[in-house]
């Protein structure tokens, strides 16, 4: 949820990047990234390797234990994340790199604020950065306010503000009073921009009908206007509005389209890029994907030049679990109990006999995670489902792991005790977020391996219909 620049999140996002540093964001429905803290395993972010050949340098000065996030787009529109923590007591200059932007985009920065318990809030701040810049200079204020020391980049939060206030409307007022405001908060930003001194008016231009009609289609998913404005966007700008524009789209248009028509001999090569990297999205959500889910639509991502030039990445983005290896690799899994004792989880479902089990993959330092846990424990469990929580704390937290797990009343717990193959078993789960959860059975047959969160309606009915 989107409220007067801070952002609600309910989900912790793991980075392809890395799993350290601070939690990431896609300002997408249900999409995203955003990365989690405290697990140290290193990634290369696979963009890199053949969809980006130049670099763009980043530095930012940071005062003594300081973390953030800036928030770029890669090629594919997904989230580009460079996490800064500094973990030093003094001020510290922070370099790190992304792919060199073909475009101007939009980035954004990201500080956390963990004043409430049962909600993580991000205030964030939205920045334009001109395409092909070699190098990105930012200072971090003492009151965490980003300056811009380059000229490569300037602050537009103004080209947002109204609409995100505007977006807390949609649901309560009739289409016809709201699609009049939408128009008067275009025009006054396009007032806005003409008063600027600025060499990226088109640019700002552009981002702004990327807002109305992305906020137009929330008030009429099948409204025509937003059909055609997608399908004249010409150089496309990288940002979470577009990608945000895209999903919706693809996923109003689904399961009408006819792809044996979407072909260039209908469509312009544009619009088929940017419903390709719409669907790319949309599938690659984890409800999304299976061999049985959108058949069509598969068959027709994988048949664009785009999908063939870049199939080795996007093959992995769409895979769902393999029920074979998932299965071996869970009967290995090595765990370690509140006693420091290690067993397995085979052996920990022989201790535990129920039909089935809801495995609940969470950390000590994930608020959504604690917050799904306690939900639980004011849930009516069907009596044969079993619930095991297995953490992915790192063992120089395990005090804090006891500790918090005692406090939960979590009656299987254990720690994963995998630390040297965690990217390994990561990888194999591809285990994006957290919370995760997961439906086995007692031979540890994967039942669903994207099971709905404590707080869905429907969590409870659909343990108790496991059969």
């Amino acid at each position: 949820m989107i409220l007067n620049g801070i952002i609600i999140l309910h989900k912790c996002f793991i980075s392809m990047r890395r799993l350290s540093g601070l939690l990431i964001l896609t300002i997408l429905n249900n999409i995203g990234c955003n990365k989690v803290n405290q697990l140290d395993v290193s990634y290369e972010n696979e963009n890199t390797n053949h969809l980006e050949l130049d670099s763009t340098i980043v530095k930012i000065k940071v005062p003594g234990n300081e973390m953030l996030s800036l928030n770029f787009r890669d090629r594919l529109h997904s989230p580009f994340p460079i996490d800064i923590n500094n973990t030093t007591h003094r001020d510290r200059e922070m370099m790190d790199k992304i792919p060199m932007l073909t475009n101007d985009q939009v980035m954004l920065y990201i500080v956390i604020n963990n004043t409430r318990r049962d909600s993580i809030f991000f205030e964030f701040n939205y920045y334009l950065i001109k395409a092909r810049s070699t190098e990105l200079l930012f200072e971090l204020d003492a009151d965490r306010t980003l300056k811009i020391v380059s000229k490569e980049s300037f602050k537009i939060d103004n080209l947002f503000e109204e609409y995100q206030r505007f977006a807390m409307k949609i649901e309560n007022s009739k289409e016809e009073k709201l699609t009049k405001q939408l128009r008067t908060i275009f025009q006054k930003n396009n007032r806005w921009i003409s008063g600027l001194e600025n060499d990226r008016k088109k640019t700002l231009e552009e981002l702004n009908k990327y807002l109305f009609y992305s906020h137009l289609q929330k008030i009429d998913s099948e409204n025509e206007d937003v059909d055609a404005f997608i399908q004249q966007i010409n150089g496309a700008i990288p940002s979470p509005t577009l990608s945000e524009l895209i999903f919706e789209h693809v996923k109003n248009r689904i399961d009408v389209i006819d792809f044996k028509k979407l072909n260039e001999n209908n469509f312009t090569s544009n619009y088929i890029n940017l419903f390709s990297h719409g669907l790319l999205l949309y599938l690659r959500q984890q409800d999304n994907k299976g061999k049985n889910k959108h058949k069509a639509s598969r068959l027709w991502l994988k048949s664009t030049a785009w999908f063939r030039e870049n199939k080795s990445f996007l093959e992995k983005e769409l895979r769902s679990l393999d029920e074979v290896q998932f299965k071996s690799m869970m009967k290995e899994l090595t765990l370690i109990d509140t006693s420091l004792v290690r067993t397995s989880l085979a052996k920990v479902i022989d201790m535990n006999p129920f039909d089935f089990y809801l495995i609940d993959f969470w950390a000590s330092w994930c608020k959504p995670c604690i917050e799904g846990a306690k939900i639980m424990t004011k849930k009516d469990i069907p009596p044969n489902v079993g619930i095991i929580s297995l953490s992915l704390d790192r063992p120089n937290k395990i005090k804090k792991w006891k500790n918090l797990t005692k406090e939960l009343n979590q009656e299987i717990s254990y720690l994963i005790n995998e630390d040297r193959n965690l990217k390994a078993f990561v990888d194999s789960l591809n285990l994006k977020s957290l919370p995760r959860y997961i439906i086995v059975d007692k031979s540890l047959n994967l039942i669903d391996e994207s099971f709905l969160a404590p707080h869905d309606p429907e969590f409870s009915p659909s343990l108790t219909s496991l059969e």
